[in-house]
């Protein structure tokens, strides 16, 4: 876990946040190239920067944090074809789920219909460039958080997909 670069919090409560001052310390004494980002909801961000600041105070420490607020609207882009989409939930506090995407290479709609058989008769006539033209990139969800939100959270967001449940 000290490894991880980029860290998302759904809301700013001590059992969803808290680990986030030590994964920082753990990190500056293992002398990390890089300080991780750690992504809060904006309406949160001003309180989580003075608690990380009554935490610099108490542990007479610099705690190495890029902290990023983000809300419904933000698409943050990682490494590898991977995003996370932040998405609205319902807590007692502002809070945010998060929904964690990969780009992924299909192959189009008229392909995807023919046999096995078939595509492959179809490519040996093809040249690469040709066969890789027979395919496009899509974005699929890989991964959904909610945190500890109300049940309502899970079922607006589940109507709002577009893909099959």
């Amino acid at each position: 876990i000290k490894s991880a670069d980029q860290v998302f919090i759904s809301h700013c409560h001590i059992d969803h946040f808290g680990a986030a001052f030590l994964h920082a310390r753990q990190r500056s004494l293992i002398k990390s190239d890089s300080n991780a980002n750690y992504y809060v909801p904006s309406e949160s961000f001003s309180d989580f920067v003075l608690a990380k600041k009554s935490m610099e105070k108490l542990d007479e420490n610099e705690l190495p944090m890029n902290i990023i607020p983000v809300d419904a609207s933000s698409t943050i882009c990682l490494s590898n074809g991977m995003s996370v989409k932040p998405f609205p939930t319902k807590h007692r506090v502002p809070s945010l789920g998060y929904e964690i995407c990969k780009t992924v290479k299909v192959l189009k709609e008229e392909y995807r219909c023919l046999s096995k058989d078939q595509r492959k008769k179809q490519f040996q006539a093809m040249t690469k460039e040709e066969i890789q033209d027979c395919y496009q990139k899509e974005e699929v969800v890989d991964f959904v958080y909610t945190g500890d939100c109300l049940f309502q959270s899970v079922v607006d967001y589940l109507s709002k997909c577009s893909f099959p449940i």
